[in-house]
């Protein structure tokens, strides 16, 4: 395969061979820009559905525990504030798992730029 294309290289003028090279570094890089593109939007995405999920899980517990006030308030507040550490958990497990994909995409950022450096 490399050597088929060397010898096409050597039968085609220089100017044909930079110009080919050139288009083929072009495709490569709008198609790693498309990529990094696509995984921000999904990062973004991701980070607004867990805060959703969060909210509407707030909103539910919280009506519970409306229904569930009255003559025992005092055990209502101990359940509040339990309610409030297990959210807490889960934002803080959700705010870590979008570092971690905010990671893998300066990863590829980088990787991105390596290449980019590594071609010019």
């Amino acid at each position: 395969s490399l050597k088929s294309e060397l010898r096409k290289a050597d039968e085609r003028k220089p100017s044909q061979v930079l110009e080919t090279l050139v288009f083929k570094l072009k495709r490569q890089l709008a198609d790693k820009d498309r990529k990094q593109s696509d995984m921000k939007n999904a990062i973004e995405s991701l980070r607004g559905e867990m805060l959703r999920a969060a909210e509407g899980q707030a909103a539910q517990q919280a009506a519970a525990m409306a229904a569930l006030e009255g003559p025992a308030g005092g055990q209502v507040d101990a359940q509040v504030n339990e309610l409030a550490v297990k959210l807490r958990t889960q934002v803080e497990s959700m705010e870590a798992k979008v570092k971690n994909l905010q990671g893998e995409l300066a990863g590829s950022r980088k990787e991105l730029g390596e290449e980019r450096a590594s071609k010019t």
